[in-house]
């Protein structure tokens, strides 16, 4: 009866559009179609139709605060929307999915004009009519049509197999949740899987980040693709994309360059929409600024979205409470404001050297003939005179060391050894590519296998500086013509910074 009927039919929509989106708008036209193929139930299809539509305004703009152009294009593969985040084949095939209820429908028509014409009696130009459907009728029988229909169906299941799940896409996306649980064996573990030449900048800035999280950025970043502009993302090389709002905010945070970060998050706002983790982002920052009212504000939005209200009633409940409470979120709201900068600077053009430079209170125009501490005003927490460089903000050191490796500044790699070795036990070995790079800067031709120089004057490991003569005589036979020279580089070295140093390649290894 329509008691029960409407009702459920409303919450099949409401249920089909939250877990597929815009295609409960296919189901409801169908089912309107269905009940419109009899003139007498007419109101009842449009009554259908209509709550079909009205169903993503009613979910989206008032259940999710969506925007209208949002909510009428979630999950949509034509027109406006997500789509052009979708690669050209993947979104062909999706459009393919969407257009299978319209064969179909379309097929039910022609089957029953098929059946009407069968049992026609007229003459003239019916008849004709009943020519050109008895023609169209050898290719709709029931068994070649069923046949033909399930042929698609299991077509279109494969092609959407093979790639709307590719299993980069796949893996992409295992990438990116470990790194918002701060799993980052689990981030190395699944980049291992995508293809070298699948890599993508934030594919290698995910990397980057799990490096240092494990302890390994300096010892195996060239063990995987790398390139400059994917250690920040804030370079103008980096294309504009949903992913980079986030992963720039959470890297600067991480660093410790909250304004950066709160610039970027407030982007992610603007651009992608109140995702909560943008909001949690900007309350956490307000926080460390002391700005609590403004996280109050940040976190009631937060509360509205779904499955977000008790995330943010219990952070709603620790900003009232002192911010050197044990609670581990306001322990990362207290790290940030001890490593934070008072001085504002003007940003005309993003540069990740000037950036982490000025985290670590650094100069642009030359490194501080002494390891003097920054001054005061620049940090909230109060010098080390033993390392006054480093122990503030080891990020910063290893992913400033880590562009200048990118970059092929040996120079300046060897003006901050002395960091490191303030920044642990003085006997403590240098990471693997820093010793590398010290090798590269001592021997400036790499056809030189004379290293005693660079052993007196560094403390650089026996393996390093045979790693470096077996380069050495590779490259002296791909110089000579050698086939076998260029597989036996990427066999053995692919994953050392002499052939990054030399042909700007990494992950050949792989």
């Amino acid at each position: 009866g329509p008691r029960v009927r409407w009702p459920l039919f409303l919450i099949l929509c409401m249920g089909l559009y939250h877990s597929a989106g815009m295609v409960s708008l296919i189901f409801a036209v169908l089912v309107g179609l269905g009940a419109m193929r009899d003139r007498r139930r007419w109101p009842e299809g449009l009554g259908a139709m209509a709550i079909g539509f009205s169903v993503p305004w009613l979910v989206g703009t008032q259940w999710h605060y969506m925007t209208a152009l949002e909510a009428y294009s979630l999950a949509w593969p034509f027109g406006f929307g997500r789509a052009s985040d979708i690669e050209p084949l993947p979104l062909s095939v999706l459009r393919l999915v969407f257009l299978l209820p319209v064969l179909v429908l379309a097929y039910v028509v022609c089957r029953e004009r098929l059946e009407n014409a069968g049992d026609s009696k007229e003459t003239g130009r019916v008849v004709a009519k009943v020519s050109l459907w008895e023609k169209l009728g050898v290719w709709l029988r029931p068994g070649l049509a069923e046949l033909i229909a399930s042929a698609g169906l299991v077509a279109i299941v494969a092609a959407g197999h093979c790639f709307l799940r590719a299993s980069e896409l796949h893996v992409r996306f295992q990438m990116v949740h470990a790194a918002t649980e701060g799993n980052w064996k689990e981030v190395l573990r699944a980049a291992r899987q995508v293809p070298p030449d699948r890599a993508d900048l934030f594919y290698t800035h995910l990397v980057d980040r799990a490096l240092f999280h494990t302890g390994r950025l300096l010892d195996d970043l060239f063990s995987f693709s790398q390139h400059p502009a994917a250690l920040l993302l804030v370079s103008e090389d980096v294309p504009p994309a949903p992913p980079r709002f986030w992963m720039v905010s959470q890297v600067a945070l991480e660093l410790g360059d909250i304004n950066l970060a709160e610039q970027w998050a407030y982007g992610m706002v603007e651009g992608v929409g109140e995702c909560p983790r943008a909001l949690e982002t900007l309350a956490l920052i307000c926080v460390a600024k002391g700005q609590k009212e403004a996280a109050r504000v940040l976190l009631r939005k937060m509360g509205k979205i779904i499955f977000c209200g008790n995330r943010a009633a219990h952070l709603l409940s620790l900003v009232d409470q002192p911010i050197d409470t044990d609670a581990p979120w306001l322990q990362r709201a207290r790290h940030l404001k001890a490593r934070r900068c008072r001085e504002d600077y003007a940003v005309q053009v993003y540069s990740e050297e000037q950036l982490l430079r000025n985290l670590l209170g650094l100069p642009m125009e030359s490194r501080p003939e002494s390891h003097t501490a920054p001054p005061e005003a620049r940090f909230n927490n109060t010098p080390n005179d033993r390392s006054p460089l480093v122990s503030r903000n080891r990020m910063a050191w290893e992913y400033l060391m880590a562009f200048y490796l990118l970059t092929r500044q040996t120079d300046k790699i060897l003006e901050h050894l002395d960091d490191w070795m303030t920044m642990t036990d003085t006997t403590a070995k240098l990471p693997r590519h820093i010793e590398e790079a010290v090798v590269i800067h001592e021997v400036p031709e790499p056809q030189r296998a004379e290293v005693a120089s660079a052993r007196r004057k560094r403390s650089v490991s026996d393996e390093t500086l045979q790693r470096f003569q077996q380069f050495v005589v590779l490259y002296g036979q791909l110089q000579s013509g050698v086939e076998s020279a260029s597989e036996a580089l990427a066999r053995e070295l692919g994953d050392t910074y002499f052939l990054y140093h030399v042909f700007g390649v990494s992950g050949a290894k792989r």
